[in-house]
């Protein structure tokens, strides 16, 4: 938010296979102080986030398993959320992952997923993989690195509800059951990738 920096990003200065956060200082405009001979160099504030090694999906956070859905098409709202462990804390959010355990396309569509920090998404922005035995959808904020990853974190006050709700479409044949797993990925501030996840049945019957 200073107009003095011209551009920052993270890049390996050291050579020690770590990317560092790097800025360039503008001081193009600073005043002469004539009195010391010197430039008055502009103050640069750093702002740090506090680490949550504990971001995780709480028991609270994980939705129920859905039964007798039927086999007429229509859409479930799978609602998880997860929480920081304190105030002040956050995570470097780099990928979502959604996958349902079926490789018929017909059976299942995501339709929207929120991401915290970036908003509802449909279905459409998500990379979609037909696998063997599975149907996966990726979304990646940034390739496994902290320079254009979501920063999710929680100011004082928050309510500390991370929403990751999803919007499936199912149109399910007679005793059809799948299982979809909500996968979330983020990065440690050694750029280590960490994940949690959880799973919820989708029956169509009782």
């Amino acid at each position: 938010m200073n107009p003095h920096l011209s551009w920052y990003g993270y890049e390996d200065i050291t050579g020690d296979s770590v990317e560092e956060f790097i800025f360039k200082v503008d001081i193009s405009g600073s005043t002469f102080a004539s009195a010391t001979g010197k430039w008055n160099m502009p103050a640069v504030n750093v702002y740090l986030l506090t680490y949550d090694a504990s971001f995780a999906i709480p028991s609270g956070g994980q939705p129920a398993d859905v039964t007798a859905i039927g086999t007429s098409t229509v859409t479930k709202y799978l609602k998880w959320y997860a929480e920081v462990s304190a105030e002040k804390k956050g995570i470097a959010l780099y990928k979502v992952v959604f996958t349902v355990n079926t490789s018929d396309i017909s059976k299942v569509k995501l339709k929207k997923l929120n991401v915290p920090g970036v908003g509802y998404l449909d279905g459409s922005s998500f990379e979609q993989d037909v696998l063997a035995s599975s149907i996966k959808y990726t979304y990646t904020l940034s390739p496994n690195i902290l320079y254009g990853a979501g920063y999710v974190e929680r100011p004082v006050n928050d309510p500390n509800e991370f929403e990751f709700t999803a919007a499936v479409e199912l149109n399910m044949a007679t005793n059809d059951t799948l299982q979809a797993t909500l996968n979330i990925y983020e990065l440690s501030p050694a750029e280590a990738s960490l994940s949690d996840q959880d799973s919820v049945i989708l029956q169509e019957a009782s």
